[in-house]
C-alpha cells in the first residue's frame, strides 16, 4: 500500500468515528446483524427505531464523539486543553468485539496494536508475511484445547473467555504474556485524581484500559472494558473508544461519573483500570493461573 493510500485510510477510520457512513464499519456479520434494517416501529426494549438501526444513543451526560459538542471537545484537547496523545495510535487499531464476551480481548487487540508489539507469527494463515495481533495470535497465556500456548502455565482457558469473558487481573495476566508492562488499579486503591494524573500521562507509548460499568454511565448493558483514547482537562471529560462499535459510538463522559462507573464490582472481583506499556523484557508468562482479584 503506498503512502498516500496509508494516510486516506487513517483518514477514512476517523471520519468513520466521527459519524460517517462507510459500510467498512459493518464489515462484520456480527455487525452487520446488528445494524439490519427493521421494520417501522419495531420495539427494542423500551425504545423503537425506523429504518436502518445503527446502535444506541449515548445517554447524557455522555457526549457522543460524533456529535457537534463532541467534536468541539475533542478540538479543545487537541489545541491544548488535554491530551490526545492515544487518540491516533488507539483509532488506526480499533478492534470490534467479535462476541459479547469479548470486550476485554478487543480492548487488549487494540492496546497491542496501538504499541506496536510484534506477535511474532503472521495474524492470519492467508496473509503469511504480516504480523499482526488478531483474536487467534493473542493465544499467548491462553490455554486452547487444553495446551498451553506459549509456557507451561496459562492465565485462563479460552473457554473461560468465551463463555465468561475476562476480570481485570485476568486480562493484565494476558497482556503481559503477550510482552507488555501492566500496572494494575483496582478499585479502592486510586483515587479520581489518580485516575486524572494517568489520563495526563497517556501517550502512543503509553495507555490505558478501562474496566467500568455501563449501568453506571446510564448506558445500557453491564460490565464492559474499553481503552481510553483521550482527555479533556478544562471540561474534566474522558474520551472512551467504545470496543462494542455496533452499539455505541465514542463517547465523552465526566471523569467523576466514569471513576464512580469502576466502583461496581464482577463477581466479587473488582473492577478499574491498566496502564499499557510495552515491556523490554518480553512477554511474560504466569507462575499460576491468574483469579480474579477481590
Amino acid at each position: 500500500m503506498s503512502k498516500t493510500s496509508c494516510h486516506f485510510a487513517s483518514i477514512l477510520a476517523v471520519v468513520v468515528l466521527l459519524g460517517g457512513h462507510a459500510e467498512a464499519r459493518f464489515s462484520s456479520p456480527i455487525i452487520q446483524l446488528a445494524s439490519r434494517q427493521l421494520t417501522n416501529k419495531e420495539t427494542f426494549g423500551a425504545r423503537q427505531f425506523q429504518g436502518r438501526h445503527t446502535g444506541l444513543p449515548v445517554p447524557p451526560p455522555l457526549v457522543a464523539l460524533s456529535d457537534a459538542e463532541g467534536q468541539q471537545i475533542f478540538r479543545e484537547a487537541l489545541l491544548g486543553d488535554g491530551n490526545l496523545k492515544a487518540f491516533f495510535p488507539l483509532v488506526q487499531e480499533l478492534v470490534t468485539q467479535a462476541t459479547e464476551s469479548y470486550c476485554g480481548v478487543a480492548t487488549l487487540l487494540t492496546s497491542l496494536n496501538a504499541l506496536g508489539v510484534d506477535p511474532g507469527r503472521a495474524w492470519s494463515p492467508k496473509v503469511p508475511d504480516w504480523d499482526w495481533y488478531g483474536d487467534v495470535t493473542m493465544l499467548n497465556g491462553l490455554a486452547v484445547n487444553g495446551t498451553c500456548v506459549g509456557g507451561d502455565v496459562c492465565c485462563l482457558a479460552r473457554e473461560a473467555i468465551d463463555y465468561m469473558g475476562t476480570c481485570l487481573s485476568q486480562l493484565a495476566c494476558i497482556a503481559r504474556a503477550n510482552g507488555l508492562d501492566t500496572d494494575l488499579f483496582l478499585w479502592g486503591t486510586f483515587t479520581v485524581d489518580d485516575f486524572r494524573h494517568h489520563l495526563a500521562s497517556m501517550s502512543d507509548s503509553e495507555l490505558v484500559a478501562l474496566n467500568f460499568d455501563r449501568r453506571g454511565l446510564g448506558q445500557e448493558g453491564g460490565g464492559h472494558f474499553s481503552p481510553i483514547a483521550g482527555y479533556n482537562s478544562r471540561r474534566d471529560m474522558v474520551l472512551v473508544l467504545d470496543v462494542a462499535r455496533y452499539k455505541y459510538v465514542p463517547w465523552w463522559a465526566p471523569v467523576g461519573l466514569v471513576y464512580e462507573s469502576m466502583s461496581k464490582a464482577y463477581s466479587g472481583s473488582r473492577r478499574g483500570f491498566a496502564v499499557l506499556r510495552r515491556s523490554a523484557d518480553g512477554p511474560v508468562m504466569p507462575a499460576e493461573e491468574s483469579p480474579c482479584l477481590v
